[in-house]
């Protein structure tokens, strides 16, 4: 009940200190800002905070402080027990999508609103700063501008601080363990759409600040010049340029056809966002830093996380071979909690020590909390090399397989479990994206009789290109073909679009499908414990710990190595020297990091087992036979053909009456483009003409 009563007011907090931040960045280009932090600057430097600790204080802190909170905020919500509460109308309207085909795809209510505030804020601050340059252009001397070149300068400039608000902004979708859009319902594999749009303006305005700058230096015939120029205080452009171009390979690494082909090259040249930071501060400055410091802060912690997490390394249980050039994959992993449609990332040394790949896991943490399941397919070189490296042990002798191990990173899902808000379900799945559902029925069949409240009639619609394909329902079989395992009225509907066959039944085509081949790995396999830490409470207190660390040392080292009084500081110390406190400081803060999560972690010792594992026959091919037979009627299998959404949706609410339904679609660009489409198009009214809105729920991978 406690939790109950804090959990509104957390949030209120969360979202006030975001407000407070962005209430920031709407006030900082006008003159009433400028003159008052002036002001706030000259008393603060005649102060043990100094003028380094107040810009840390209002440009970060801020934002650090709403990540704390949100954390509190998803402990409490984790601690609560109960279901998933059931949205107003209004959120589920603006929850849907409003725009259903875009060059950067399906947006919803939300969305739209948010990236209009955000368009709006950057029109507000070029307007804000370019019209009060323009009142305050003088013809520059010392590069023999006249007053229109200084207004192109002057636009240059600014399009440099539209980046700069973009980049405040970049991180924050990216991260994974800090993850503060959570508090949102926003999920790690969702939001890094948002960074690739805030990636693509910020660097589309970054190379319009340097094209416009350099055109004016080559029109005065001294781009060399002041390309190349270091100087001792004030803008670094040599450390710009190598900011910018460093930017933009990063961006065009990151283009979807490099990105889905090079994978590994994509995640390598990512890594080249450190020398873009360290480079944009000698750039911009101290000053400047500060405003994007609170992201880099969180992705430092964020990354320090995630490291020691994936420290231990769990060893494979077993690998089922599937037709269509998949391997379902069982881990040993004692003790791992999460939730459906959650996602880890894996690494395999044996192939890459560096590359980590997401997949949904296709288990419940409610049937066995001790091992935790994915599927692989076949769909590029790091897959199919991990997929030939576990077909060719199938031949090999069982005591000659050894432990294999592989390291995990996460898990990462929601904090709840949206799917009981609803009292039907249409699931639609497009090739492999029946993965995360895969997880939704495992949980809904475990917690029969177990939950007040949880969906009574399933849709699931799989949509696949090939008949083998349907291989990759073998974890769900005894659920579709077992009825007295089936959860509440499931109904499958699989679609073959690129076979035109007759006369064959979905019994027959699952039971093909179901012939796999487990390999299981060695006779003892240590039983890793799941890792740690992986409290709310701790992201909370290490990010405050953070923050103060870093605010004391900065402040510290500023009394020790820079002169007192702002206008003696300005003169008279060289740009460089502020920017190495900055980093001495950042690097303290993180070594402090490090050591209270390492110390953490080790004040909970992991209890390490092993764990026998049972050379047995597939318990799916054993109930082959018999519960085939079993296989409900109302199941179809369709070929040439691709599903008619409006007359299954019909179905359902023919079904259920009044009951809301909860779409969920898990697939390529074109499928979640046609049911968003649909579901915007398709509402229904009751006889008391209420409307009837399915609530769209889109699960994305843009990794």
């Amino acid at each position: 009940m406690a939790a109950s009563s804090l959990l509104p007011a957390t949030r209120l907090l969360v979202l006030a200190a975001f407000a407070v931040w962005v209430s920031i960045w709407v006030l900082k280009p006008t003159s009433l800002w400028k003159r008052s932090w002036h002001t706030a600057e000259d008393w603060a430097s005649r102060t043990i905070l100094r003028d380094v600790g107040l810009n840390v204080l209002v440009f970060c802190f801020p934002v650090l402080m709403a990540a704390a909170l949100a954390y509190v905020y998803l402990h409490l919500l984790s601690r609560e027990r109960r279901t998933s509460r059931r949205r107003p109308i209004w959120m589920i309207t603006m929850s849907n999508p409003v725009i259903e085909r875009s060059p950067i795809g399906t947006l919803s209510g939300f969305e739209l609103l948010a990236a209009s505030l955000f368009t709006v804020l950057l029109a507000w601050t070029f307007y804000s700063s370019i019209s009060s340059d323009f009142r305050k252009a003088i013809p520059a001397k010392f590069l023999h501008l006249n007053r229109w070149q200084i207004k192109v300068m002057s636009m240059g400039i600014r399009m440099g601080s539209l980046a700069e608000i973009c980049l405040a902004f970049l991180l924050l979708p990216v991260l994974r363990r800090m993850a503060v859009f959570k508090i949102l319902g926003i999920q790690f594999e969702a939001a890094v759409r948002y960074h690739v749009w805030i990636g693509n303006v910020m660097i589309l305005l970054a190379a319009l600040h340097g094209i416009i700058i350099m055109s004016t230096w080559t029109a005065k015939h001294r781009l060399l010049s002041e390309i190349t120029k270091w100087q001792r205080t004030g803008r670094v452009n040599l450390a710009g340029l190598i900011t910018l171009a460093t930017g933009l390979v990063i961006w065009m690494t990151s283009l979807p056809p490099i990105r889905r082909k090079q994978f590994h090259l994509f995640y390598s040249v990512h890594h080249l966002y450190i020398v873009f930071i360290l480079f944009f501060l000698l750039h911009g400055g101290d000053r400047h830093f500060y405003l994007v410091l609170s992201g880099v802060i969180l992705l430092a912690l964020d990354k320090v996380m995630r490291v020691v997490q994936s420290r231990p390394t769990p060893c494979l249980v077993s690998a089922k071979i599937l037709q269509c050039r998949a391997i379902e994959l069982t881990l040993s992993i004692k003790g791992m909690k999460y939730t459906p449609t959650s996602l880890v990332f894996i690494n395999v040394p044996s192939i890459s020590k560096f590359q980590w790949h997401p997949f949904s896991i296709t288990s419940s943490s409610n049937m066995d909390n001790d091992e935790v399941s994915f599927i692989v397919k076949c769909q590029g070189q790091w897959t199919s090399a991990l997929y030939n490296k576990i077909k060719s042990m199938q031949n090999s002798d069982v005591t000659s397989i050894k432990c294999f191990p592989i390291a995990v990173e996460g898990p990462y899902g929601p904090t709840t479990t949206p799917y009981q808000r609803y009292d039907c379900l249409l699931l639609i799945a497009g090739g492999s994206g029946i993965t995360p559902f895969l997880s939704i029925l495992q949980d809904i069949s475990s917690r029969r009789g177990n939950m007040l409240k949880q969906p009574t009639i399933i849709r699931l619609v799989y949509v696949v290109k090939k008949s083998e394909d349907l291989s990759m329902l073998n974890s769900v079989s005894p659920l579709l073909l077992n009825k007295t395992k089936n959860p509440g009225q499931l109904k499958l509907k699989v679609f073959v679009t690129q076979e035109k066959r007759s006369g064959v039944s979905l019994r027959e085509i699952l039971q093909e499908a179901s012939q796999v081949q487990t390999i299981f790995f060695g006779t003892k396999c240590p039983l890793a414990s799941a890792p740690r830490p992986e409290g709310f409470l701790s992201m909370a207190a290490i990010t405050g710990l953070f923050s103060i660390a870093f605010l004391v040392s900065l402040v510290c080292l500023s009394h020790g190595f820079l002169p007192s009084g702002k206008k003696a500081t300005q003169g008279k110390t060289p740009s460089w020297v502020r920017d190495l406190l900055v980093l001495s400081s950042f690097v303290i803060a993180t070594g402090c990091s490090i050591f209270a999560t390492i110390l953490a972690r080790w004040r909970k010792p992991e209890n390490v087992s092993s764990v026998t594992q049972k050379h047995v026959t597939d318990p799916d091919l054993e109930m082959q036979s018999e519960d085939t037979r079993a296989l409900q009627e109302e199941h179809e299998i369709h070929f040439g053909r691709r599903p008619n959404l409006l007359e299954i949706l019909e179905d359902l609410y023919d079904q259920t009456g009044e009951s809301k339904v909860g779409v969920f679609v898990c697939g390529p660009d074109s499928m979640q483009e046609s049911v968003a489409s649909f579901c915007k198009k398709h509402q229904k009214f009751n006889e008391k003409r209420t409307k009837h809105t399915p609530a769209f729920h889109s699960i994305k991978f843009s990794l």
